[in-house]
């Protein structure tokens, strides 16, 4: 039993598909691929500018508070001096030291400066993901029987 519209696309004319279909097909899906591949990497590209700006203002401040010895023998006298300590004070205060740096770096930085840091991680997320395979456009041999009209 057939309806009215099996009937009116029975007197419709066969046109074969276009020779080229299957290849403007594929360029309009690679030009497709390039352009999301562009707009990543634009993502990309504002996430870790946006980051750096956000921590380098903070850094910058707090590179100038901190009370680093003016030059190199000075530094290398004051590691001289941690090196020739015993053991067990050396590391209690390399631990301490630790300790003390950590939380003037978390009094120093803002919120700003986290956000940062938080926009410089998904850049790198996403910059990671540009580095995993991706399929690639094949069609089963018979699709292409199919699509040419072969049944």
């Amino acid at each position: 039993m057939t309806d009215d519209m099996d009937r009116l696309l029975s007197q419709l004319p066969y046109t074969p598909p276009p020779p080229d279909l299957i290849p403007r097909i594929c360029r309009l899906a690679r030009a497709r691929q390039r352009r999301n591949q562009r707009l990543r990497l634009t993502f990309i590209g504002f996430f870790a500018l946006s980051g750096v700006w956000f921590i380098a203002i903070p850094l910058l401040q707090w590179s100038y508070s901190l009370s680093l010895p003016a030059s190199g023998p000075q530094l290398l006298l004051e590691i001289g001096k941690i090196a020739l300590n015993d053991m067990e004070t050396s590391l209690a205060l390399g631990l301490q030291n630790l300790t003390m740096y950590q939380q003037e770096v978390i009094t120093q930085f803002g919120v700003l400066a986290f956000l940062g840091l938080s926009l410089l991680m998904v850049s790198t997320l996403l910059g990671l993901n540009q580095l995993l395979p991706r399929s690639s456009l094949t069609y089963p041999s018979s699709y292409l029987r199919n699509a040419k009209g072969d049944v």
